[in-house]
Formats: structure tokens, C-alpha cells, sequence
């Protein structure tokens, strides 16, 4: 599964390792690819409102607003009467406005001869002019939409359609118009920017909605219409008006702002939109998502550098701080991309991936080691006490020469005329005793928490107290022999009924100071004991 193999006591990596890496790197980044598109939308709009440079000094866009208090005005609020708003539109002219744009929609009768004053006045108005209006999206009926059809014929109109994502509604997708049988149908932004003769041939993507630096929309002046008639007229002169509604349930949609200034403030009226649109159109500004494949390809990229760097023989800390100072240079990065030349490059689904691949390479990483620890003590143990085994794979004790002086107690155990036996009895049958019998001792000494330091011929020698201290270890040596003792007798019983006389176990313990350690050369040592002590308990032996 992990695709190594065991070579000379050594792991090697197999043909699948690679395979196995590039596995891990296209689930992480399809997976996260695919889990944080939502959230890779709301970072836009984060990066949107909050760290997107405003660029607008001063603007040539005003809003002549009809809001509550105009409406008090009115003999009636909707639809809103068109007696006032063909004053309202001459007014506007008289001013000699870059352009006029009516954000309203116009699809019924009212009062005959009203409607005829008011598309009497948007014929005969100087000013280019611009009127919206709805289609079949906008939920206007056939017959709303005949009469729109003939009130506005000859004009120049715009859809005043927002697009909106699917999941929430939030409007943040430039919409140039539709498709349709007879063309195509503007919408009332781009038809504002074709009045202006403005270059909106390369401009796409999201809107560029402009920032008051403190994550809310850009200021645009708004003026009450009831009050258009009593401003000065400069105020109007050479700038593009936008006429619509500003009230406080109707006509409103989520924008971006809703991340950082909530619903009350986010949600915005779609004449103000319509404003932040044009004005980017006139300010030919550019704000861009990479493209689904460029995503995958850049999220994939970034991944990759953060396999590369886990991969490394470094320690596993250090990896998953270069891989950190990798993505934190890779986001600064964005923001700087992103304020310079309004593309945004993959940000949650790239720090997703990179999660991702870091703990994938970790926790292969941690079964790497874990299965070369058990190699190790598994192996070593049959030439090693467990004991010190478990030690030196831990990294408590260091594969180096060198000692110290510890309270142990020795214990040394060899049968007894053995090397006689091996002499005058058949080989096979010898060597079968002799491996049952020493199994069965390094068990009872292993079971009593002796380490054993070595095997010579039929004899076994063990100490208590190192590497671990072990407070009662004479009482634990005592045991330990009764406990040898009663299996020695036990199994000279089973070997004489099988024909094999073995001799007594001869047991020799001895409690006191000696050095241990690592005893031996560069090229070969071993974990045990010097001194009288050790000396002492083989002689008692």
C-alpha cells in the first residue's frame, strides 16, 4: 500500500511512490477546487470591497434619485406619475448633461395624456438619452411587453436586467445584454457606454464596484429628483445622469459590500449599480476570476511546490514552516495582482490543496516511520534486549560508544555439561534443545524485565537496573531465578523422556556498580556491562 519493499534491511521506494504522489496531488487540488467555490467567491468579494484600491478621484456620473419624499409629493406612488417625470427630464436637459439614462421601466398605460407629454419629451429633449427596459427575464408580460415595444420605439434602450449568482443573488457579473432572433439587446450600462462612444470591447468579468476605503459602496452624488429643479445647473453640466429609484423596499439587490458592511448597508439600488457600472466602462477598468482551468492549473502548481517541499530530508516542522513561508508568499502575491491588474487568482482552494497535500505527505510520512520503527524493533530485537531497542528507535539512547556507572544487578545462567552433550549426541536434535531451551529463558527474562545482554553458547546473561532504573531489581533477579530454576528442572524432565540427559542450569547473580553502555569499536559494539560486578556474578555462576 505504501508502495516500499524491504531491501538488505533497508526501505526502498517502489515504482508506485510516484504514482502514488501524483495521486495525492490531483485529488487535493480537484477536491479543493471543487469544495471552496463558494468560498473562493466570497474572498473576491473580500478582496473586493476591502483591499481593492478605489480608483475614483472624481466622477462624471450623478443620480437623481426618486425617493420617499418625492413620492409624498406625487398624487399617487406608482406607477410613478410621468407628468413629473417628463418635468423632470426637460429640467435635466436644460442643464445640457453629457447624457441622460432613465432607470425606470415603461410598460403600461397611466394616464394618456401624461404618457404622451413624457415620450413627447424624450423625443424632443438635445440631450442623448438612454431608457430601460425589461424582457421576458424580467418577469414583464407579453402584453407589458408590446406596450414597451411601441412607447419606445425609436429610443435608445438598455435592459436594466441584473445578473445575479445562482446560490445567494448577490449581483457581481458584468451583463452586456442578450442574444436574441431579430440581434442583440444591450443592457442598459453597455447602451450608456455606446451613447459615449466608450471602448467596451475588451471590458468583461465582475463589476468593479468602488470602495469608500472602509469596505463600503463608492459615494456617488445622489440627488433627490423633487429637488433637481432648485440646483444649480453646473451640477448637471457635461455629466452623465442617471434617473432611477432609491427606496428603501424596492428595486434593491445584494452587492458585494454585503461581506463587510452586512445587508443594510450591502443590498444597494439598481440605478447605483447601474452607476458603478458605467463608471467602470468609462474608466475601462478591468476585474477579472481566473478561469476554471487556469484555476486548477495555478491551485495544482502551488500544490506541487508543497509536495516538493514535504518531500524534502528535512525534519517535519521545518517542512510545514517552508511550506507555510511558501503559500503566505504566494498570497501576498495575489494581493498584489490583484490591486495591480484586477485578476484574481485562486486563494481558498489553493490553501485548501495545500492543507491537504501537507497532511496527506505527513501522515505518509508518519506510516514511513512508523513501519521503519517496527522493521527495526522487530529486527534488532533478536540480536538486542527490546528494551534498549525500544530506546535507541525513540531516540533516548544514542548509537555511540560510551558508558556510566549504574547500580545493576548481573545475572549469568549456563547449563550445565552441555559441551559434552553436544559432543556424543546427534547434531539435529541438540540444536532443537538447545534453541527450545534458550527460547524459553529469554522469555522468562524478558517477562521479569531483565535486559539481556547476551547469548554465548547454552549460556544467557542479563542485568536489571539500565538503561531504565528499576528500584527493586535484586527482588526482580531473585524471581527471576526461582523462576529459570523451575523451568530448567522442569524441561531436564521432558529431555530425559526423550533420551537427552541435560545438566543442571547453573544461576550466578550479583548486585553492585558497573559501566554501561556501548562497549566495542566504530565498526561493531555492543549494549553492555564492565567491571567487578559483572565479573563477580559470572564467577558465582
Amino acid at each position: 500500500m505504501t508502495g516500499e519493499h524491504i531491501v538488505g534491511g533497508k526501505i526502498a521506494s517502489s515504482r508506485m511512490v510516484p504514482l502514488w504522489l501524483v495521486i495525492v496531488l490531483l485529488v487535493s487540488t480537484l477536491s479543493a477546487c471543487l469544495l471552496s467555490f463558494r468560498i473562493e467567491v466570497l474572498v473576491g468579494d473580500y478582496l473586493l470591497t476591502s483591499m481593492r484600491e478605489n480608483k475614483v478621484s472624481e466622477t462624471d456620473i450623478v443620480v437623481v434619485a426618486i425617493d420617499e419624499d418625492t413620492l409624498a409629493g406625487l398624487p399617487y406612488r406608482s406607477p410613478i406619475d410621468w407628468s413629473f417625470l417628463a418635468d423632470l427630464v426637460e429640467k435635466l436637459d436644460q442643464a445640457k448633461p453629457k447624457l441622460i439614462a432613465v432607470d425606470l421601466l415603461f410598460d403600461q398605460v397611466t394616464e394618456s395624456e401624461k404618457d404622451s407629454r413624457l415620450f413627447s419629451s424624450f423625443r424632443s429633449i438635445s440631450a442623448p438619452l438612454v431608457v430601460g427596459k425589461g424582457g421576458l427575464h424580467d418577469k414583464l408580460t407579453d402584453a407589458q411587453l408590446a406596450y414597451q415595444h411601441e412607447a419606445l420605439a425609436g429610443l435608445d434602450t438598455g435592459l436594466v436586467t441584473l445578473a445575479r449568482h445562482d446560490y445567494d443573488g448577490t449581483v457581481r457579473e458584468l451583463y452586456p445584454g442578450r442574444k436574441t432572433k431579430t440581434g442583440f439587446e444591450q443592457s442598459f450600462a453597455f447602451a450608456i457606454a455606446a451613447q459615449l462612444e466608450l471602448s467596451i470591447e475588451d471590458i468583461s468579468g465582475r463589476i468593479a464596484f468602488q470602495n469608500d476605503g472602509t469596505g463600503g459602496a463608492y459615494s456617488f452624488p445622489v440627488y433627490p429628483a423633487h429637488t433637481a429643479h432648485l440646483l444649480p445647473v453646473d451640477w448637471f453640466e457635461n455629466k452623465v445622469v442617471l434617473v432611477g429609484v432609491n427606496l428603501p423596499h424596492a428595486d434593491k439587490s445584494p452587492t458585494p459590500f454585503v461581506t463587510t458592511k452586512g445587508a443594510e448597508e450591502g443590498n444597494l439600488p439598481g440605478v447605483l449599480i447601474h452607476a458603478h457600472i458605467v463608471q467602470q466602462l468609462m474608466s475601462a477598468d478591468v476585474l477579472r476570476v481566473v478561469p476554471p482551468i487556469l484555476t486548477v492549473i495555478t491551485v495544482a502548481i502551488i500544490s506541487a511546490l508543497a509536495l516538493l517541499i514535504m518531500l524534502t530530508p528535512m525534519s517535519l516542522p521545518f517542512r510545514l514552516f517552508t511550506v507555510t513561508i511558501a503559500l503566505s508568499s504566494y498570497l501576498v502575491a495575489v494581493f498584489f495582482v490583484y490591486r495591480g491588474v484586477g485578476v484574481q487568482l485562486p486563494v481558498a482552494s489553493t490553501i485548501l490543496s495545500v492543507i491537504f497535500v501537507s497532511a496527506a505527505l505527513s501522515f505518509y510520512q508518519w506510516l514511513k516511520d512508523r513501519a521503519q520503527r517496527n522493521f527495526l524493533e522487530t529486527a534488532f530485537s533478536r540480536y538486542v534486549s527490546p528494551s534498549v531497542v525500544s530506546r535507541i528507535s525513540s531516540g533516548q539512547q544514542k548509537l555511540e560508544l560510551g558508558g556510566e556507572s549504574r547500580l545493576v544487578t548481573y545475572m549469568f545462567t549456563d547449563l550445565e555439561g552441555f559441551t559434552t552433550l553436544v559432543e556424543t549426541e546427534d547434531p539435529v536434535l541438540v540444536t532443537k534443545t538447545l534453541n527450545t531451551y534458550l527460547d524459553r529463558i529469554c522469555d522468562l527474562f524478558l517477562d521479569h524485565g531483565a535486559t539481556i545482554d547476551k547469548i554465548i553458547g547454552d549460556a544467557v546473561v542479563g542485568f536489571f537496573g539500565a538503561p531504565e532504573l528499576q528500584e527493586n531489581q535484586a527482588e526482580m533477579a531473585v524471581n527471576l531465578a526461582l523462576a529459570v530454576d523451575e523451568f530448567s528442572e522442569s524441561f531436564r524432565r521432558v529431555a530425559a523422556e526423550q533420551g537427552l540427559r541435560l545438566g543442571m542450569t547453573r544461576i550466578g547473580i550479583n548486585k553492585g556498580k558497573a559501566v554501561i553502555g556501548n562497549f566495542g569499536g566504530d565498526r561493531f559494539f555492543d549494549y553492555t556491562g564492565q567491571g567487578d560486578t559483572v565479573n563477580t556474578a559470572a564467577r558465582l555462576e
